[in-house]
């Protein structure tokens, strides 16, 4: 273990060394890539054995060719980083892709949905020609949509298929980029009705100028539908607590003020952040003490501990850390661990505020495929205490799910890092199944959640709120 750590040691101070990459200098990054994943993640085969791990492995050196282009050993690297399996333990690109869209690179020129199995093209990025919006794609250059998918796929985090296919459906152009050295130039498209059209692709610039255009729409928004039900959707958890806390504060005043006996909360393509704040929000409608998770570990390295302190700790309090390590929970659990160990903090139960800032009636919680992290962990929560009811698809990430990567690792000999998740997140009732919040009524991708609950879950005026 000694030698191992100093190896790691040295690949995480020199990082980004500018040089010719080899084949050689590829396969040791990937070496060192499992070794940092071993060494500073909580549990590395937590979704993935060892075997296909190094299985993968091997495959990918044996794979690389005798003077591999950086785009060879990006593939490789992200590859390796993805079949461990874990959404929040990622590799970054740190400029192999601007330099390909400064030297003019092109994309594959749509959007596209990818839905059991199938191709939908959600927008056309071309201008001037016949619109293919809604048409299925059955291959692109002759690889077939079923191949297509499971290829991209692999360069998906893979923690659950769904995650993987909404991660494809949101940028489905880079994916393609990044999986096949073919995906630049013109494309041969073979249509569901049988024909086939070659397109140009379209670079970086010319994809963005097509975009649709959008209106900015704030973090947190709060409508009052009509006298008896009240809408809320938040984006997603980042940011400060603090700031939430007076966002939530208002739009419950708001919701109170008119009346509302009913409210959706929609999570729907929630981007994560912090998890603190769902907590919050959670205490304006629970009707009993929660907690956020049953308990959390993580693998108290001097690394993560030094990190740790200088995210969560204001550097004027850094002489403080003594005192905190008898006082904070997550502080004193890592801190008070040996090196290497796994420090494991239980929560407390907390209490929802009181009758003058609580909500009381009855809520629904939107979630889709794309309902990441926070925004999996408040679904979690929101199932375990039955707070509510859950409509719309499973989320995004395992119930369960590794988080918090603090640590971000410079490879040797590519201007890449490898992001390592720090922690594992229990939900609130213990249970460790490997399995995504499910949804209490679920519906298919084609129905919008929020039309089918105007439509079919809400009570009108003076029938009385739904039941909780």
């Amino acid at each position: 273990m000694k030698s191992l750590l100093l190896s790691l040691s040295l690949f995480l101070s020199v990082g980004l060394c500018a040089q010719d990459i080899t084949r050689e200098n590829v396969a040791h990054d990937l070496h060192r890539m499992v070794a940092a994943m071993e060494a500073y993640h909580c549990n590395a085969y937590h979704y993935v054995d060892a075997t296909t791990i190094d299985q993968l492995l091997e495959q990918l050196v044996m794979a690389l060719p005798e003077k591999p282009t950086a785009m060879d050993g990006y593939r490789a690297a992200n590859l390796l980083a993805c079949a461990f399996g874990d959404g929040h333990s990622r590799v970054w690109d740190y400029g192999i892709e601007k330099s390909y869209q400064e030297n003019g690179g092109t994309y594959f020129p749509f959007a596209v949905d990818v839905l059991d199995g199938h191709l939908i093209v959600r927008h056309d990025y071309r201008n001037g020609t016949a619109d293919l919006t809604g048409a299925e794609i059955t291959a692109i250059n002759g690889v077939g949509a079923s191949t297509l998918i499971a290829e991209m796929s692999r360069h998906a985090s893979r923690e659950t298929a769904a995650l993987d296919r909404a991660l494809l459906s949101n940028n489905f152009r880079r994916h393609l980029w990044l999986t096949f050295p073919w995906a630049t130039g013109d494309f041969t498209l073979t249509l569901a009705d049988g024909s086939n059209q070659v397109v140009r692709g379209r670079t970086a610039d010319e994809v963005t100028q097509n975009l649709p255009r959008h209106q900015a729409r704030p973090v947190v928004e709060t409508r009052i539908l009509d006298e008896n039900t009240a809408y809320l959707r938040i984006d997603h958890f980042e940011g400060r607590p603090k700031t939430f806390k007076a966002r939530f504060r208002a739009a419950f005043a708001e919701i109170n003020n008119a009346g509302a006996d009913q409210l959706i909360i929609d999570l729907r393509g929630h981007g994560g952040g912090d998890s603190r704040i769902g907590l919050e929000l959670a205490r304006y409608f629970s009707d009993q003490p929660f907690r956020q998770f049953a308990y959390s570990q993580w693998k108290a390295t001097p690394l993560l501990k030094e990190n740790f302190k200088n995210l969560y700790l204001p550097k004027a309090l850094h002489w403080a850390l003594p005192v905190l390590k008898g006082i904070n929970p997550h502080t004193k659990a890592i801190y008070n661990t040996p090196d290497h160990g796994l420090a494991r903090v239980e929560y407390p139960l907390v209490q929802p505020y009181g009758k003058a800032r609580a909500f009381n009636g009855a809520v629904i919680l939107l979630v889709d495929n794309n309902t990441f992290s926070a925004g999996t962990c408040f679904a979690a929560m929101f199932k375990d205490y039955q707070m509510g009811t859950i409509v719309g698809q499973e989320s995004g990430n395992l119930a369960n799910f590794h988080a918090d990567g603090l640590l971000r690792l410079g490879l040797l000999h590519q201007t890449l890092s490898l992001q390592i998740s720090n922690s594992y997140l229990v939900r609130p009732s213990g249970d460790e199944s490997p399995a995504a919040v499910q949804p209490d009524i679920a519906l298919d991708h084609n129905l919008d959640a929020l039309d089918y609950t105007l439509q079919h879950l809400l009570t009108k005026k003076n029938d009385g709120p739904l039941v909780r």
